[in-house]
């Protein structure tokens, strides 16, 4: 079958893979398989929805998307097709793609960063302790361009220089919300945005629980900062623990709503989140294929920063250790740890410290 039939096809969310790839095997043209009803036994109901639709307009407008070189389209079965989403139950069966599309099968760990639209200081926070130093050591950030925590992901793997993938619950031609006009940029520019639907397509409530199993499909885990009880944050979480992907959550306090969604998955078994090595130890293959090694030279240390890296590279890793040998104050030398931290210079391990580095 042409391509463009084929296209076609996996664009109406008509059919499941497997009906997808026979037909598209079975017929040269969808105009054939319209002419052979006594071999669609079971597919009739959805043959007849295809049938229903205004095909014209349908192919006019793909022979434009097909003509633009700033738009890829990625049919399940492609060689270019997204391996991690090839695992997952209910795979789109067409990806239309706005940026570097090859990011999608780059071999670095993906991780999925979701959360609260309306996160507190203490979300930010955990996002620049957290999301920062994987971003700076080339973990890929996938998320869905949304207010709050997913456009504080998407910045920071921005301003790292990593991969930044955007999954979008409308065409990648509709910037939403408009508010993120210079992001949805930047993310298009430093990796790529991504969606099932029509570069045409308008977003609708509807579409955004179904874009969440792609963001976890696309990722080796799943990072939740701040979710309210009933929060979409969840739904992500849920789409991950079905396909098999890790789910992590970044614990808070008792007494704010934003921590319930967090509590809740942890309590279900979700590995708890204090330092962004929480997540990298979880997958002992990425130290054989990346360089796990912080830019930050330590030649540009502070006095008082470099006297705890020294005492750290001697052997001295407990906190109350290194209070009593840098004669510091516990609140700056706990300022310090976490500055050498979110650089990506030392790594907390339960209660020690270590060099990353130097």
């Amino acid at each position: 079958m042409e391509r463009i039939h084929r296209i076609m096809l996996a664009s109406v969310h008509i059919f499941q893979p497997e009906e997808w790839e026979w037909l598209t095997n079975q017929f040269s043209s969808i105009d054939e398989m319209l002419r052979a009803p006594t071999l669609l036994s079971g597919l009739e109901s959805r043959i007849q929805r295809f049938s229903s639709l205004d095909r014209a307009t349908m192919e006019q407008e793909l022979n434009r998307i097909m003509n633009r070189k700033d738009i890829s389209i990625l049919l399940w079965g492609d060689d270019g097709y997204p391996a991690l989403l090839k695992e997952i139950p209910d795979p789109p069966l067409a990806l239309f793609v706005k940026g570097r599309h090859q990011v999608l099968n780059e071999p670095q760990l993906k991780i999925g960063v979701v959360g609260s639209r309306k996160n507190t200081a203490y979300g930010s926070y955990a996002v620049q302790k957290i999301v920062t130093p994987l971003a700076r050591q080339g973990v890929a950030i996938v998320s869905g361009l949304a207010y709050g925590i997913d456009a504080l992901a998407h910045k920071q793997a921005i301003e790292e220089k990593s991969t930044t993938v955007g999954v979008l619950g409308g065409g990648v031609d509709h910037i939403y919300p408009m508010a993120h006009k210079d992001l949805y940029r930047r993310v298009s520019e430093e990796g790529c945005l991504v969606s099932e639907y029509l570069p045409s397509t308008r977003p609708l409530p509807r579409y955004f629980p179904r874009r969440n199993r792609i963001i976890s499909g696309l990722s080796h885990g799943v990072l939740v900062i701040e979710a309210t009880a009933k929060s979409g944050s969840l739904i992500t979480a849920q789409c991950a623990l079905s396909q098999n992907r890790e789910v992590f959550a970044i614990p808070g306090s008792i007494q704010s709503i934003y921590s319930e969604g967090t509590h809740r998955l942890i309590q279900l078994g979700a590995k708890l989140v204090t330092a962004h090595t929480d997540i990298i130890n979880e997958f002992p293959w990425i130290q054989t294929h990346f360089d796990f090694q912080s830019s930050a030279s330590l030649t540009d240390l502070e006095t008082s920063e470099q006297i705890v890296v020294s005492a750290i590279r001697e052997g001295t890793g407990h906190f109350d250790a290194l209070l009593e040998h840098t004669g510091l104050q516990a609140g700056q030398l706990n300022e310090i740890l976490t500055m050498l931290t979110l650089r990506g210079i030392v790594s907390q391990n339960e209660t020690e410290y270590r060099l990353l580095r130097g």
